[in-house]
């Protein structure tokens, strides 16, 4: 394990040179972003995916009442469940392993059943929105058809929980009293979404009922504000990944100190962002990460705010586009004892 200690990246110009490996220039555009920023944030690394994952000596089969429309459900959505027979039963195994993808466009509201088996638990779950294409027929509204699956897996665990490609919002947005509360045990991601799908969601579900730390991660969305993700109700954080906010100028949202042991937080490709409260940057810099992901005027911003550290014990990537970026946000650095506290 290598752990980093670093107060500011401009004291190490020098060896520059030597660390191109860490600090690289971002090449990012919606769609192409590198795929190791993906692979670390969005889809984590697989030392770290579900750190939750029950033990496959857990594993069990069952039937019930709800089996037999569940396996339908997921067969209408091209998804095949790990199942058992036992004689002319078909059972369910609780534990399924496989990365299921939900596409709306191919599903009808009314093809949703309102519950199914709640012995379930899905390592994860990817849902992706309707997108206009010629020669389909006329699909409903997708936030409708969204909000009843989202109501559905509420009964249900779901490891990752990825919401992708809602990128426009033409239809009124359907309110959902009381909220839903959805059973999230690792991750919860939202890319490609808009500013007002964003608010929606984060009104719309309740994440109360996850007692461990889940990562938060949201990119690609022109929001302004992240301020509606404290409407999740989180009670703690293992992670937060915020990649590709082109128009956020403010980290809005209550930062929470991550206590987990794998610790992941990415503030990556945001170039309007310049404001960060004290309160904040202390919670960055008080928390020991495994991976730290962040532009070079943020780094700059938190260590100019705490006149401190940030400590990342496994991986450090500093996101520098132009050499003159590297002490952008640097006036007021005034104490000289910090120069020489920094080691690579």
């Amino acid at each position: 394990m290598q752990k980093f200690k670093c107060y500011h990246p401009g004291v190490a110009v020098i060896g520059l040179t030597l660390l191109l490996a860490i600090i690289r220039p971002a090449t990012c555009t919606q769609g192409t972003t590198s795929e190791p920023v993906l692979a670390q944030t969005h889809n984590l690394s697989k030392n770290r995916t579900l750190q939750k994952k029950p033990e496959p000596d857990q594993k069990a089969i069952f039937f019930g009442p709800y089996t037999n429309q569940t396996i339908e459900f997921f067969k209408n959505c091209n998804a095949e469940l790990d199942v058992v027979w036992l004689g002319c039963r078909v059972c369910m195994v609780n534990i399924q392993p496989k990365h299921i993808n939900i596409y709306l466009d191919d599903l009808w509201s009314n093809e949703i059943p309102e519950k199914i088996d709640p012995r379930s638990i899905f390592t994860a779950i990817s849902i992706f929105g309707s997108a206009p294409k010629p020669h389909r027929p006329t699909r409903p509204p997708s936030l409708p058809t969204l909000a009843r699956l989202l109501q559905t897996l509420s009964d249900v665990q779901v490891g990752m929980l990825f919401i992708e490609s809602f990128p426009r919002q033409v239809e009124p947005l359907p309110t959902t009293t009381p909220p839903i509360h959805l059973h999230v045990t690792d991750m919860l991601s939202l890319r490609n979404v808009s500013p007002s799908f964003l608010e929606w969601f984060c009104g719309a579900v309740d994440l109360s009922k996850c007692e461990h730390g889940i990562t938060v991660a949201l990119a690609w969305c022109n929001t302004k504000s992240i301020a509606c993700l404290d409407y999740l109700s989180i009670k703690a954080l293992s992670g937060l990944s915020l990649i590709g906010l082109l128009s956020l100028k403010h980290l809005d949202c209550s930062l929470k100190k991550c206590t987990d042991a794998n610790a992941l937080l990415a503030l990556y490709h945001l170039p309007k962002l310049s404001n960060v409260s004290m309160d904040q940057a202390l919670a960055i810099s008080e928390t020991v990460w495994s991976a730290l992901w962040i532009d070079v005027h943020i780094w700059n911003c938190v260590c100019c705010l705490v006149s401190g550290c940030i400590s990342v014990k496994d991986q450090l990537v500093i996101n520098v586009t132009q050499m003159e970026k590297l002490w952008e946000g640097v006036a007021g650095w005034k104490d000289p004892g910090l120069w020489g506290g920094c080691w690579w």
